[in-house]
């Protein structure tokens, strides 16, 4: 099998990323690490962030997605080398800010929690952080958003993720399948390639809450969606490392989550860099094929801003 440079082939058969754009390895080995203007940056960034939905009215949480090499470094050769980027290089005081959420806890050395061939979290992984958010943000409906998202998981399927699609030829495995709630209507702006400048809106007319729930993240939160849907009516998920006033204020949330992986602290940039979010697309040159029923969604959710 041939296995790409940027891949790690560790114990029992679990693919690691090990290089890459962020050098991962090399970033939680301590090797490289963040400049001190990158948590400054951070800090500055999440200070702003609370302090625009506080005056609003409007939760806000940080979430950091735990790296998979160090929550099952006991895979890893070099695996007593790995630590945490963000315990080790952005906690302050005891690591317990109550803006951030760093479930590290509920990952840490969990089998279950992972595939072996994708960088991102299991249904399990994914399931469990949705919960400790609940549990953080909706105390009152936590148990009856865990019964839900227990009740959609269901049989096996065949499996390949991003690491192992990368393999040639390439690795699969048999992972439990998620079933997202039925009453989900998802539609999204259509960015043809990559990632930054996607619009995507959700909502679930069975949903536990009436809530609107704002995310500026990456792949883990988008990947999140469906677990976090029995949990608020709408959901708008802007795909970008950046938070966007203009989307807060067009919409008006009841809560909002930024979130990024863990090995993305490697390079924080402040959020006076950002551009407008709709003009990402165009800002890169890229083309958009809105789905069908994104316009009406979107024309909801900025009415509803309105009225509020």
């Amino acid at each position: 099998m041939n296995v790409p440079t940027h891949v790690h082939e560790g114990k029992n058969g679990y693919l690691f990323l090990g290089g890459g754009r962020h050098s991962v390895f090399d970033l939680f080995t301590g090797k490289t690490g963040p400049s001190r203007a990158s948590r400054e940056t951070f800090y500055d960034n999440l200070s702003r962030r609370a302090a625009l939905c506080a005056a609003r009215g409007i939760d806000f949480r940080m979430v950091i997605f735990p790296e998979k090499c160090r929550a099952l470094r006991k895979h890893l050769v070099m695996g007593d080398e790995i630590e945490s980027v963000f315990l080790r290089d952005y906690a302050s005081g005891d690591g317990s800010d109550s803006r951030i959420v760093y479930p590290i806890d509920l990952l840490d050395g969990e089998d279950r929690c992972f595939t072996k061939t994708d960088t991102h979290y299991s249904s399990a992984g994914f399931l469990a952080i949705a919960r400790r958010l609940a549990e953080t943000c909706h105390p009152e409906v936590a148990d009856a958003v865990g019964a839900r998202l227990e009740a959609g998981m269901g049989d096996a399927r065949p499996y390949s993720g991003d690491l192992g699609r990368a393999c040639v030829p390439p690795r699969s495995e048999t992972v439990p399948r998620f079933h997202p709630d039925p009453d989900i209507v998802q539609e999204t702006n259509g960015v043809e390639s990559g990632n930054d400048g996607l619009l995507l809106i959700q909502k679930n007319a069975a949903a536990l809450t009436e809530k609107t729930l704002l995310i500026f993240g990456d792949s883990f939160f988008r990947l999140m969606l469906p677990y976090l849907a029995p949990l608020y009516r709408r959901i708008i998920f802007c795909r970008t490392r950046f938070f966007h006033d203009e989307i807060l204020a067009a919409t008006s949330p009841d809560i909002v989550f930024s979130g990024m992986a863990e090995r993305y602290l490697s390079d924080c940039r402040p959020d006076g860099q950002r551009d407008h979010f709709l003009n990402i697309p165009l800002v890169l040159g890229k083309r958009t094929a809105p789905t069908p029923g994104f316009a009406a969604l979107w024309q909801e959710a900025t009415i509803r801003a309105q009225l509020i």
